[in-house]
């Protein structure tokens, strides 16, 4: 019975035009790091934008969930990190971002330009037993979820990768400052369970891409199966050093 499901939507907008500063910001970053100052008191104190959300739960166990965010302008606080249940299934680098846009004693390079992204995800668990146990019950634990990100940036003259070997010695990064960033994932997993007294072992599947360029230029795309235990199929292609540029940061 979902005559009785829950929605629940939220989300931030910020929009500034004056003093050679302008921006329309949708939403944030996933892990809190775009930042405004706060209306009633902006000299002191700033306010975390989260992502527009939408949830949908027609049962305890069983909800759909989507967010989104779009910023437009100057101010933007790098290329986007990955949604974290994405970054969990795929085991990828947990976001440090406020460790890395202060390696070294370097200050975080904002850029202009936009970023957009959006993510889904639903899970569901159910169960069902008869007088007789498990034979004609069943139970299942199933997510899934798909999520993209997008940026391209025009960072300062100055501005160099943290990991700085990644850092071309000529030129500097990007396209004559400007970096494009792109992330799609797309995954999907069954945690166990039974139908009648038949276990069902721990399955899933995955495919992951990222793009960063140009100047160092790096491609990444990865497959993750599972089946009891986690197998991972990877393809990275790159020039340059063959590593992505870790948030473009400036000398203070």
């Amino acid at each position: 019975n979902y005559t009785k499901a829950k929605l629940k939507g939220s989300g931030t907008l910020d929009l500034l035009l004056g003093n050679g500063n302008w921006h329309l910001f949708i939403g944030g970053y996933y892990d809190g790091s775009l930042k405004v100052p706060d209306f009633f008191n902006p000299a002191e104190n700033e306010i975390p934008l989260d992502p527009v959300s939408v949830s949908v739960q027609y049962t305890e166990n069983m909800y759909v969930e989507a967010q989104a965010y779009f910023l437009l302008g100057n101010g933007i606080p790098g290329p986007p990190p990955p949604d974290p249940d994405l970054a969990a299934f795929f085991d990828l680098p947990p976001s440090n971002r406020g460790d890395v846009m202060h390696c070294g004693g370097r200050g975080p390079a904002s850029g202009t330009g936009l970023a957009f992204g959006v993510s889904a995800k639903v899970k569901l668990e159910e169960s069902k037993s008869t007088f007789l146990g498990c034979v004609g019950g069943y139970k299942v634990n199933v997510r899934g979820g798909f999520s993209a990100d997008v940026s391209l940036l025009l960072y300062p003259k100055d501005a160099v990768c943290v990991n700085e070997d990644a850092t071309p010695e000529e030129g500097g990064q990007g396209l004559k400052g400007w970096r494009l960033t792109g992330r799609l994932g797309v995954y999907v997993e069954i945690k166990g369970g039974h139908v009648t007294c038949i276990p069902i072992p721990h399955i899933g599947a995955g495919v992951y891409f990222e793009l960063d360029a140009p100047n160092p230029s790096y491609f990444t795309g990865k497959v993750v199966v599972i089946f009891i235990k986690k197998l991972k199929f990877g393809l990275s292609i790159g020039t340059q050093c063959g590593q992505p540029c870790l948030l473009p940061n400036v000398d203070p």
